[in-house]
């Protein structure tokens, strides 16, 4: 008896396994100046799954989600680093680039600096986006495009 259960456990564990390698799409984001990259995972309930449920990793997911929907609208996605700066993600399609830094919700003078500042440290001209869940009407703020994240997510153009 025992024999048969070892070797159930033993195939239910083996096709689970390899469910899970199925399942998991790593995509990595490497760094444009730095040779460190970002790993992401394709399936958000899956990343809950293995990871757990955590609050204060809210803005992980939230990250998570706009580099899947970047990925999933065409767009080479990288990580900005410029200087001691870190600019969320850097989207390149054909011979456009735009500049994305994500951010939960602006709740503080020091919060908008801080998600602003990579994004004003760039020495280009290309577009930049912050993306969070404020509910606010589209705008800009010293040359940054600001735009809600779920307006971003259902169809809202960079």
């Amino acid at each position: 008896m025992c024999f048969n259960l070892c070797i159930l456990s033993t195939v239910i564990e083996l096709r689970r396994s390899s469910y899970l390698e199925r399942l998991t799409h790593y995509a990595s984001a490497p760094a444009v100046t730095v040779l460190t990259g970002l790993r992401r995972v394709g399936d958000l309930g899956l990343r809950r799954g293995l990871v757990g449920r955590r609050a204060e990793d809210l803005s992980g997911l939230l990250e998570n989600l706009v580099y899947l929907e970047l990925r999933r609208r065409g767009f080479d996605v990288f990580v900005g680093n410029f200087g001691d700066l870190e600019i969320d993600f850097v989207c390149e399609r054909a011979e456009s680039r735009t500049y994305v830094q994500v951010a939960y919700v602006i709740e503080s003078a020091a919060t908008l600096e801080r998600e602003l500042r990579p994004l004003l440290g760039v020495p280009d001209a290309y577009p930049r986006v912050l993306l969070s869940m404020d509910p606010l009407e589209p705008g800009r703020l010293e040359g940054v495009r600001w735009l809600n994240l779920v307006d971003f997510l259902l169809g809202a153009e960079l």
